[in-house]
């Protein structure tokens, strides 16, 4: 059940009398004209609701056509004829999306039933789900007597209620076309609201609302059915000087109003923001006079210490005075220890010299090891990583290029996936043998010594004696560069 906000003015109430009055009523259609917004469909759906009955509505959607509409008509009459239910069908003008819509709800008006509507199908489905409550009913347990009760319980069960606005020639034209709208329909016209509608309207929406004040209420919905009035007046001036039409209804009065509320409420949290900025500054403005006056209170202690501290300062000029000959004396003492300094960096200066000789000695081995590195090709380390299961020099060797490279995987799957590497010479060409570490050399080392073989690397493969060359001249000049890092 949907909650329905709706003042029933005095005016509202005839129209919803009038609808419901004609809905209770045997084939009780009703057609409500009135501009759009005047609340038609909101009369229709609480005399519906008064009356007992369901309300029912297309939903008209992209692509919404004539046999679209024949299912939704389908569904209305299983409804009314076979599960026996009450239903208001709601028309109204935004749901002709084709003037064919109009012709089945002519049919529905004149004859209460839409012809051919179901196919024989169908037809049989409704006359199993209807031939016990028909036979209940007295009629023949027969096809055509099932069906002739489905047709008078769909007759009784079914109002239909059109809301249509009269504006323009559309209504006049479809009326004409269809008689049905007019012969078989009870006609409800909505003249727009009162200035007793509008006042009451008004006045329930400004009520329950505490940014309205309520010694201006009155005046404040006077105001407001005074320029609706007014707009309708100057629109009828409109046409008739003009000859063009402009339509003010009611929802432009509700939009008047909450537009209005709205405005409201921004302008009251923007000035309640003002205020609120300015009672912040005043709250600062009082913090910083507080904090004036203690710092007026401490500028009075310091004066004192400040007179206190120029005393002190004069006594310690004269003590300086008569330190300086100590002092003279230092610098005398500082001199010596200066020049006893300078003869401590000679010697360091020489030491680091000796130091960077015994590197640069250790470097063209290196350079030497890197250069044969260069000289490998791609199918000597293919031909390692073939092995399915290498010389054990050959694999020591690997294994231990993988610690050197700071690998964590050290075995020989691990090694084959680092020789597959299209850049792996470069990168031993190009590796930094200042970053390997003490522990790693230490490793290497040890990995080493787990074969005696490495003598016969030479003959076993080119490529593995290239890297045995390479990993010894690393350690020899990581165990240079070690000693000499100690000078430096």
């Amino acid at each position: 059940m949907v909650k329905l906000h709706m003042v029933l003015f005095n005016d509202a109430l005839e129209h919803l009398t009038r609808v419901h009055r004609a809905l209770r009523m045997h084939r009780g259609n009703v057609l409500v004209v009135g501009a759009d917004g005047n609340g038609k469909k909101s009369v229709i759906k609480l005399a519906s609701f008064a009356a007992g009955y369901q309300l029912f509505q297309i939903t008209p959607s992209r692509g919404y056509n004539e046999p679209s509409f024949r299912e939704d008509m389908k569904s209305l009459y299983n409804m009314v004829g076979v599960e026996n239910k009450r239903v208001v069908f709601m028309f109204t003008s935004a749901h002709v999306m084709h003037e064919s819509f109009l012709e089945l709800v002519n049919n529905m008006l004149m004859a209460g039933f839409v012809p051919a509507l179901f196919n024989d199908d169908e037809k049989d489905a409704i006359i199993i789900s209807c031939r016990d409550a028909a036979v209940s009913a007295g009629f023949n347990v027969g096809k055509k007597g099932v069906w002739s009760y489905f047709v008078k319980t769909c007759i009784a069960n079914l109002r239909i209620a059109l809301a249509m606005s009269p504006t323009g020639d559309v209504l006049r034209t479809r009326c004409r076309n269809y008689p049905g709208l007019i012969n078989n329909t009870t006609i409800d016209w909505m003249f727009p609201w009162p200035r007793q509608a509008l006042v009451a309207v008004a006045n329930v929406i400004l009520r329950d609302n505490p940014i309205v004040p309520q010694e201006y209420r009155e005046t404040i919905v006077s105001h407001m059915v005074y320029v609706h009035t007014s707009v309708c007046q100057y629109t009828e001036d409109f046409a008739t000087k003009l000859r063009r039409r402009n339509y003010v209804t009611p929802r432009h009065f509700l939009d008047f109003i909450n537009t209005y509320l709205n405005l409201l409420i921004e302008k009251k949290d923007f000035i309640s923001s003002r205020c609120e900025h300015f009672s912040e500054g005043l709250q600062k403005i009082a913090e910083a006079s507080v904090t004036l006056k203690e710092l007026n209170e401490t500028l009075a202690v310091q004066k004192v210490k400040v007179a206190n501290q120029t005393k002190n300062c004069e006594q310690l000029l004269t003590s300086i005075g008569e330190s300086t000959d100590v002092t003279v004396q230092k610098k005398e003492l500082s001199e010596q220890k200066k020049q006893e300094i300078e003869e401590k960096k000679k010697i360091i200066i020489k030491e680091e010299a000796e130091a960077k000789l015994v590197l640069a000695e250790a470097q063209p081995a290196l350079d030497a090891a890197k250069l044969a590195l260069g000289e490998l090709e791609k199918a000597d380390i293919t031909e390692i990583r073939s092995f399915a299961t290498p010389p054990e020099p050959v694999q020591v060797v690997s294994e231990c290029v993988m610690i050197l490279r700071g690998v964590k995987d050290v075995s020989w799957k691990g090694a084959k996936g680092m020789m597959s590497d299209p850049g792996f010479l470069r990168s031993l060409q190009e590796m930094n043998c200042d970053e390997i570490t003490l522990k790693q050399q230490q490793a290497v080392r040890s990995h080493l010594r787990r074969t005696d073989k490495l003598d016969q690397m030479q003959a076993i493969s080119k490529a593995g004696y290239g890297l045995y060359k390479f990993v010894l001249a690393v350690l020899d000049y990581c165990a240079v560069y070690r000693e000499v890092f100690t000078k430096l």
